[in-house]
Formats: structure tokens, C-alpha cells, sequence
């Protein structure tokens, strides 16, 4: 099956309807004149989620799916990351290629390069997975790709960094939730640029990608610029009408051990060293953000 051209409606499965992502994407491809069929776990009233798929005839009359089901808590024990990032998503490409889906599109991360790199990362960057979680992203990377080979099936692989939005979960919540405060965080010390992704720039990459005549396309989206994380915090402050907070420069070296003896030794590295995304490949897969960091910032500070 072939991929139907760019302003051609399109069937779209997608996997994993209870999750952050699926309840931005799901409306936007809507809005986009896409027909999603949706998949989860946790089942609705008005019938509209169906069952994880479990056979081919589920699949069936799908152009594309895309698979965002995944577990990523630090809880996980590495069976829980094995059956679900794993398993699961292996079994969903088997049930693509047998069903004669188009293309797959699966949902990684940024982390499978590592949560820091002194150089930009692209599609090509040596895989450097820093957790479980990431290290389960890279192995189904890999069976994806073994699986899919030679098939009728194309896969899409998109590489995510941060993802933000006014629902985000973990250390952006903490921001956004300190910043209509206005509180006087240790930042200043932050320097290292950071690359993020607002929520409608991702579905923005995954709805241009999901069109694309491109085959075995790898994508890391980001918005257009890098910011460090003091600039991050004061623009979010700034968004919530707080514009001049003092962000205390705490040495690294101290912020470090606090982090450390708090258990929470990832977070340094999320918020002190350089993660940025080299952009060079966005031209050959004809994406680019629309949405600023600045517009998506402001954006994620609204309730």
C-alpha cells in the first residue's frame, strides 16, 4: 500500500488513547480533515476507543498508525518496559505489516542519544540511552526496523525532545506551576541551551510526516530555537505577568549535590547540561515549526 499525498485525507490509527500525546494529536488530525481510530486501554462510553489491536482486521483500511502507547515513570520495573515499549510495539508492527498498513509511525525519544550531548544530534547520532525507559525506546527502535524491513509497511520513526504544554507532566509542570508564582528559582547559574517541542509543533511533524512520499524518514522535532533553562523559566514567568524575577546563580557544582542527595541526579543533567537538536534534516522531510518557542510558551502558561 502506498502512501496517499500531502491534502488527501487519511485513515490514521492511532495507539495509545489514554496518554498526553493522543489527547493533543487525536483533535488535530480531526481538525486536519484526517479519520483517526483510536486505541486504548481505557475504554469510553460513546464507543469511540476501541480495543488495543490484537489482530489484522483491526487495522484494517488504516493509511498510517501511529503508535504513541508507552510507559515512562521511573517506577517501571524493566519488565514493565520490556512488555510495554517493547513487546507491545513490536506486536502492533506485525499487525501493520499483515494488515497492509501504509506506514508505521513510531513515537521515541531524544533520550535514545542520551539526555546531554556537548554536540547537536540528529537522525544519525550514535545511540547513547541513559535509563530503562530510554533503553527500551532504542531496542524497539531496532525490532521496528528489523520487522518492518523489506515489508509493504514504511517506518517513520519520530524522536521527540521535551514535549511541553500547558497538561505536560513531570519537571515542565513544576515550572509552570512555580512560574504563576513567581518564584525565585536557582537558575541563573543554567546557562546549557536546551531543545523543546510545544505539543502543536509535534503534531504539527507527525501530520506532515504522516503524508510524506519520504520512506524510513527519522525526525527529532523541535521548536526553531534553543533556550537554557533560566531563559525557559523567566519566559514562562514572563507569560504569567511576572517580569522581572531574580534567578539566583547558584554554582553547579552546589546544585549538583543538592540534586544528588535528593535523589534526583537526572534532573542536573536536565537542567545543566546541552541538549540540542541539529536541525539539517528537517528540509529533506519538507517540515518546519510554525509555532515559536516563544508563542508555545505563552501558549502552555494558559489554562
Amino acid at each position: 500500500m502506498t502512501i496517499n499525498t500531502v491534502g488527501i485525507p487519511l485513515a490514521i490509527g492511532v495507539v495509545g488513547a489514554s496518554g498526553f500525546l493522543a489527547g493533543h494529536l487525536v483533535p488535530a488530525l480531526k481538525l486536519a480533515g484526517h479519520v483517526p481510530r483510536v486505541f486504548g486501554r481505557t475504554q469510553s462510553p460513546t464507543g469511540d476507543v476501541h480495543p488495543p489491536p490484537s489482530h489484522p482486521s483491526d487495522l484494517a483500511g488504516l493509511d498510517v498508525v501511529v503508535h504513541l502507547a508507552g510507559i515512562a515513570h521511573q517506577k517501571a520495573t524493566d519488565e514493565d518496559y520490556a512488555s510495554v515499549n517493547i513487546d507491545f510495539a513490536t506486536s502492533v508492527a506485525t499487525l501493520c505489516r499483515d494488515a497492509g498498513v501504509g506506514r508505521l509511525m513510531y513515537i521515541s525519544t531524544s533520550q535514545v542519544h542520551g539526555r546531554y550531548s556537548d554536540s547537536p544530534i540528529g537522525p544519525q547520532s550514535p545511540y547513547n540511552p541513559p535509563s530503562a525507559y530510554a533503553s527500551s525506546k532504542m531496542r524497539a527502535e531496532i525490532e521496528l526496523k528489523r520487522l518492518l524491513d523489506a515489508s509493504g509497511t514504511d517506518l517513520s520513526i519520530i524522536r521527540p525532545s521535551l514535549v511541553y504544554a500547558a497538561n505536560a507532566k513531570a519537571n515542565f509542570h513544576r515550572f509552570r506551576a512555580a512560574a504563576r508564582r513567581g518564584l525565585p528559582l536557582p537558575l541563573g547559574g543554567a546557562r546549557a541551551k536546551r531543545s523543546m517541542v510545544s505539543i502543536d509543533n509535534l503534531n504539527d511533524a507527525i501530520l506532515t510526516l504522516a503524508s510524506s512520499s519520504q520512506q524510513n524518514s527519522i525526525c527529532l522535532p523541535a521548536d526553531a530555537d534553543d533556550l537554557t533553562v533560566a531563559e525557559i523559566y523567566s519566559t514562562l514567568c514572563s507569560a504569567a505577568g511576572h517580569h522581572r524575577v531574580f534567578l539566583p546563580p547558584a554554582p553547579g557544582w552546589a546544585m549538583r549535590g543538592i540534586m544528588s542527595l535528593a535523589g534526583q541526579s537526572e534532573m542536573f543533567d536536565s537542567l545543566f547540561r546541552k541538549a540540542v537538536v541539529d536541525r539539517h534534516h528537517w528540509s529533506d522531510l519538507g517540515w518546519a515549526p510554525k509555532q515559536t518557542v516563544h508563542e508555545g510558551l505563552a501558549y502552555a502558561m494558559l489554562d
